[in-house]
């Protein structure tokens, strides 16, 4: 008997509680559910900008080596100069976007002998992708454009 009485007023006291508290507890369910479906709609957001960005940066690496062996030093600096106008917007993106957009853009300057400029653009490569791949090696090109600089230290 006393098992049932305690389930009672247990049972009686949880009803109590939510029936006390429902446009709290409703509007806590609320602001979950809003900030859950805000988080997926950034994430998808984020992910599609994401991916028209490098989906972009390689349409303009694409156009930059197509069929470029038979092509003149004119035609390819015409080229290498283009593809440096159109990388722009995406050199100061962050993460991964901006880090491929500066690694096109210091090798196209590298290959022009600009190797001050392939230095900063290496230098942002690294910053901008410090915990992936892609630090290391920026790193070890940005020696090589300051070892063709003449400074080695």
């Amino acid at each position: 008997m006393s098992d049932e009485v305690k389930k009672n007023t247990l049972g009686t006291k949880v009803s109590s509680f939510i029936e006390k508290r429902k446009f709290i507890i409703i509007l806590i369910l609320c602001v979950i559910l809003f900030y859950v479906v805000g988080y997926i709609v950034g994430s998808a957001i984020g992910s599609s900008s994401k991916n028209k960005s490098l989906s972009k940066i390689e349409e303009i690496t694409y156009n930059l080596t197509n069929e470029s062996m038979n092509l003149s030093d004119e035609e390819i600096e015409t080229r290498r100069n283009e593809a440096l106008s159109a990388l722009e917007p995406f050199v100061k993106k962050s993460g991964i976007s901006g880090a491929r957009a500066n690694m096109l853009c210091a090798e196209i300057v590298y290959q022009q002998k600009k190797y001050d400029d392939a230095a900063n653009y290496w230098k942002n490569v690294a910053s901008k992708s410090k915990k992936s791949y892609l630090a290391p090696i920026a790193y070890y090109n940005l020696g090589v454009c300051y070892e063709q600089l003449g400074n080695t230290q």
